[in-house]
């Protein structure tokens, strides 16, 4: 009867600390995997624009050759709209006039690329890679990014 009611006190103690540890656990990983969300949460209200004075300007689609590892040429059909101030009239105007320049970046930055690996990207890595390769190049030619955003309206690939 000792050995029944130890071996019960034993599996109890057991029983807590396991259950114990495993509830630390689950809460340590939650909290932690929050704390990152939370920071870029608030980095996005950092950046923050009002989209009641944006003006979205569709570019027209852009068609882009890629490689697959066989080298067979595949398609891709990226439809790209930049977000400009719709109270600076001078400046939606430019982002219409440097249409093909806009264009002609999306088609280099994406055909460097391979088939597979295009593919792999979500549709908000292909914004940010875009962004960052306009950012880039109107920066390079010294020029002032009309635009404040850009946004994928459409890809298609084949």
């Amino acid at each position: 009867m000792k050995k029944l009611i130890i071996g019960g006190v034993i599996n109890a103690i057991i029983s807590i600390v396991v259950g114990g540890g495993a509830a630390w656990g689950v809460t340590y990983y939650a909290h932690s995997n929050n704390a990152p969300v939370e920071k870029k949460s608030h980095s996005a209200d950092k950046k923050k624009v009002d989209l009641k004075k944006s003006v979205f300007i569709s570019m027209p689609e852009t068609l882009i050759t890629l490689h697959d590892k066989d080298d067979n040429d595949r398609y891709m059909l990226v439809e790209i709209v930049l977000v400009g101030d719709g109270e600076d009239k001078e400046k939606t105007d430019l982002i219409t006039a440097n249409e093909p320049l806009y264009q002609s970046i999306a088609v280099d930055t994406l055909s460097s690329m391979s088939y597979e690996s295009v593919r792999k990207l979500h549709v908000s890595e292909i914004k940010d890679l875009l962004l960052a390769s306009l950012n880039k190049v109107v920066a390079a030619r010294n020029m002032e990014a009309p635009y404040h955003d850009l946004l994928i309206k459409k890809v298609v690939y084949q």
